[in-house]
Parts: C-alpha cells; structure tokens; sequence
C-alpha cells in the first residue's frame, strides 16, 4: 500500500497528480471562559460563622450581574458576538429544598436568564428521573449536551 510517483509518460493507468499547499498562519487567540457548576439555589446562603474562613454567597441576581459585567469586557467582533464562553457543568436541576417541591423547574428561567452557551448534565439532574430531565431540557434556551 502506500503511494508511489509515476510520471505521466510511464502512465498506463491515467494516475492523476494532486498538489497540496498549506499555509502556516500565525494566529493567536484569546478567549475567556467562564465556568460554574452545582448552581441549585437562587438566594445566598449565610454563613453561620461570620469572620470564619468560609466564603459568604451571593444570590442570582447578583451573579448574574457579574456574569454581565464579565461578558461585557470581552472583545466584540463586528457581527456583536463576544468573544468567550461561559459554560456550566451540571447539577443544575437538584438537590436543593427548592427542588423537593419544584423537582428542579424553578431553575429553568434562572438558567435561561444566566444564559450559558454550553453546559452539560450533573449526576443529580437525573435525581427526577430522565423522562422529568428531558421535559427540563426542552424549557431551555441554552444548549445541554447530555449522554445517557
């Protein structure tokens, strides 16, 4: 196997010759990524110890003005789309006392205002079973690439 040079006039077969020219471009790109994950309440949790080592929260209304802020400072390309992904890595739908009552529908218009531009499912968005997952899924505006 493999290929073999012939040239045209030792041709007995009509062998055809193809030229390739590659091009070596430099090109840099940037592009800020974004990632969250396990995003199950809409209010901020308190911490029990203020001034201890853990990290206090925030509510969605305020991440996602800082997702907003963040976008905001991506380069635009002249079609208006920026430059960067924010991307989301599941566990979105449970568990959360919310989800106990609302089996995870009350984040589907959060997500959808949050606007990630790719995520994936979370071992505990299949918590409702995945006939409930799917019904989720098809409330979304935002593209969830999920194997099963």
């Amino acid at each position: 196997m493999g290929s073999r040079f012939v040239a045209a006039s030792e041709s007995t077969s009509f062998e055809f010759a193809v030229c390739l020219v590659f091009y070596l471009i430099d090109l840099i790109l940037e592009a800020p990524i974004l990632h969250f994950n396990d995003v199950y309440r809409v209010a901020p949790q308190q911490n029990p110890n203020p001034g201890s080592s853990a990290r206090e929260t925030i509510d969605v209304t305020q991440f996602g003005a800082m997702l907003d802020d963040l976008r905001s400072q991506w380069k635009e390309q002249p079609n208006g789309v920026r430059d960067g992904l924010v991307l989301f890595s599941g566990d979105v739908f449970s568990p959360s006392v919310e989800s106990s009552v609302t089996r995870g529908g009350h984040m589907v218009p959060v997500m959808n205002e949050l606007k990630p531009d790719a995520s994936v499912t979370g071992n505990h968005d299949f918590d409702f079973g995945y006939s409930h997952l799917s019904k989720l899924i098809k409330a979304t505006t935002f593209v969830i690439l999920h194997a099963i």
